[in-house]
């Protein structure tokens, strides 16, 4: 599974669908940048209380696609 298609499948998993969500992945051998579009209207899902929706969904990522992405 590669980046991109975690993100997707966790917005999936939130109620959107793949036509509202776009996911752009900037991998550059210092960092791995990521950005995700979504609805106006659902920024708030993502972000959460004080952003702990958007630490716990970096930290997801991080576990999951360590050994792809190694300390990135």
């Amino acid at each position: 599974m590669n980046l991109q298609t975690f993100v997707t499948h966790v917005c999936n998993h939130c109620g959107l669908a793949e036509d509202q969500v776009t996911v752009a992945v900037d991998d550059t051998p210092d960092k791995v940048t990521i950005q995700i579009d979504v609805p106006a209207e659902d920024v708030g899902l993502f972000i959460g209380h004080r952003g702990e929706t958007l630490a716990a969904l970096q930290r997801l990522a991080r576990i999951i696609l360590r050994k792809e992405y190694d300390e990135r």
